[in-house]
């Protein structure tokens, strides 16, 4: 801390320095580098410059343009920077010594440094800028150099190359060069001190000028600067002659539409004859059609008794997947409602929890059944097509991460970014979204992986969980499923309830459908493994 005409200054150790004054705390911009975020100390020497120390070295800045920073902050603040380049052989100074900075009779200044102490005169130390001229040496349009320093750059230019230079042999650190081109943005931006050229692409047609400048030796805020005018030119669909034709050949364009309507009217009276007499031989063909119907009632009849059997298995599945959950969610709310003066919290949120596993139940179940109802109606089609698997999967992951999140669940895609296989987007999609659903809902602070492998016959994608695992009596189900055994009520637990259940009975029978196949490792408490197998074939690419 150091106080100077009631100004204090304040330095931190990575947060730059303060200034306060007046009641007010202002924090100065830093150096380019940002080596003044770590400020230690403050002297002003006799020629009015105030020296700050850092872990990365020495700063002076002219004092009268901090007084007039503190007045209006939007004044520009010139530092010049020393270190080892100008003989500082350790430019780590320790700002936890004290004092860390002592100013001695004989007109020396001693700093410490994590290496002993840096000794000098500050009042004999010369300015580190420069106030020689920047000049623009070598202008390049696509690699052609260009001897004119007004120039007229044709619309399809790809890059334009302007070499500029200025002579200076101080500390690289110390020359801070910027540039703005008009024109295209008012923006100042910061150039290195080791860079020598400005590259601009395919810039719009307009005038421009570039501007390349540098705070002068004065240390009075004004600038040495370089400028070059120059003009891209027009794109021929920008001239106002090729815009002119653009509108005239519009304007004729709509004629001919015009044009070309009513002779579409005429001609329609044509086709409507035309379509008179198409009705009279469909008309003809409607016998024949009739005929064809009595082999459709056929059909449909056939299909009637596939709907009964369809609609007997519905049942089944509804009185257990549908009823059984709302008669729970109605025994759990019937108790809360008789005595709801005896229902401590706990109670009531293992109620509610109860209640909200049997909602998911009854949700997952509803979907299950509805994609089970299009599968028995042959809504589900297999068509082939090219699947990019990672993406896809990345698709399918997406609306159900809330859940996954809620639950403390990451999901991690594995599968091979390049891998593509042959098969139907809408069953892949049902299939893997049971699984992950089956996964998301029997998992706990857990993780939840995608895999995958392949060779010229199949390609297998396996989905691995850390939840709660299934049950020997789980897996003999799930196998029954599989071999088309019919299941045994008395064996399903809350583990195994027959929403998993139905949602193995889509899987196995969309993996049917195309060829599929699947299989579970699974150990109670430790997590379980799916297995997806999908068909290729030998020339798939």
């Amino acid at each position: 801390m150091f106080k100077d005409q009631g100004n204090i200054f304040i330095g931190t150790y990575g947060n730059g320095y303060f200034i306060w004054k007046d009641g007010k705390l202002m924090k100065p911009p830093l150096d380019r580098n940002k080596f003044l975020s770590h400020a230690h100390s403050f002297l002003i020497d006799k020629n009015n410059y105030l020296w700050m120390s850092t872990n990365k070295g020495l700063f002076r800045v002219p004092y009268q343009q901090v007084l007039s920073y503190i007045e209006d902050t939007t004044n520009t603040l010139q530092y010049e920077y020393f270190g080892d380049d100008d003989g500082i052989l350790n430019t780590e100074f320790n700002g936890g010594c004290t004092p860390s900075v002592v100013r001695l009779k004989n007109g020396y200044v001693s700093y410490p440094t994590m290496e002993g102490l840096v000794w000098f005169v500050p009042e004999s130390i010369p300015s580190t800028t420069s106030d020689e001229e920047i000049l623009i040496d070598d202008i390049y349009i696509d690699g052609t150099l260009v001897e004119s320093n007004t120039l007229s750059i044709p619309p399809n230019h790809q890059m334009i190359k302007i070499n500029y230079s200025t002579p200076y042999w101080g500390n690289n650190t110390n020359l801070e060069l910027e540039y703005q081109l008009k024109g295209y943005s008012d923006q100042w931006n910061n150039l290195d001190a080791e860079q020598t050229s400005i590259n601009f692409s395919s810039l719009p047609s307009g005038n421009y000028k570039l501007l390349i400048r540098k705070l002068n030796k004065s240390s009075d805020g004004n600038y040495i600067a370089a400028e070059l005018n120059f003009e891209v030119k027009k794109h021929i669909y920008e001239t106002f002659l090729f815009q002119f034709l653009v509108t005239i050949g519009l304007l004729s364009l709509i004629i001919y539409l015009f044009r070309l309507n009513t002779a579409r009217v005429r001609n329609k009276n044509i086709q409507l004859e035309q379509r008179i007499a198409e009705r009279t031989k469909e008309l003809q063909l409607a016998n024949h059609k009739l005929e064809e119907n009595i082999e459709v009632l056929a059909e449909q009849e056939l299909y009637l008794k596939e709907s009964i059997g369809t609609k007997d298995k519905l049942i089944s599945v509804i009185s257990h997947d549908i009823i059984t959950p709302l008669k729970f969610i109605s025994m759990v709310s019937r108790i809360s409602k008789k005595n709801p003066d005896m229902i401590d919290r706990s109670k009531l949120i293992e109620s509610m929890n109860d209640i909200e596993f049997a909602s998911d139940k009854l949700y997952n179940n509803a979907k299950n059944i509805l994609d089970w109802m299009k599968f028995q109606n042959n809504k589900i089609n297999p068509q082939l097509h090219h699947i990019a698997v990672h993406e896809y999967i990345d698709e399918i992951i997406e609306p159900l991460k809330g859940m996954a999140d809620i639950k403390h669940i990451s999901i991690i895609n594995h599968v091979n970014e390049e891998d593509i296989i042959i098969t139907d987007r809408n069953i892949f999609m049902i299939i893997l979204q049971n699984v992950l659903t089956n996964a998301i809902k029997y998992t706990e602070k857990g993780r939840i992986q995608f895999s995958a492998a392949a060779d010229h016959l199949k390609y297998t994608i396996t989905v691995e969980d850390t939840g709660i695992g299934m049950s020997k009596e789980t897996l003999d189900e799930i196998q029954r499923i599989k071999t088309g055994a019919a299941s045994d009520p008395k064996r399903i637990k809350r583990d195994t309830d027959i929403g998993n259940q139905l949602g193995y009975i889509i899987i196995s029978d969309l993996l049917d459908m195309i060829g599929g196949d699947f299989k579970i490792v699974s150990f109670p408490g430790i997590g379980s493994k799916v297995t997806i197998i999908i068909p290729q074939s030998e020339n798939n690419e």
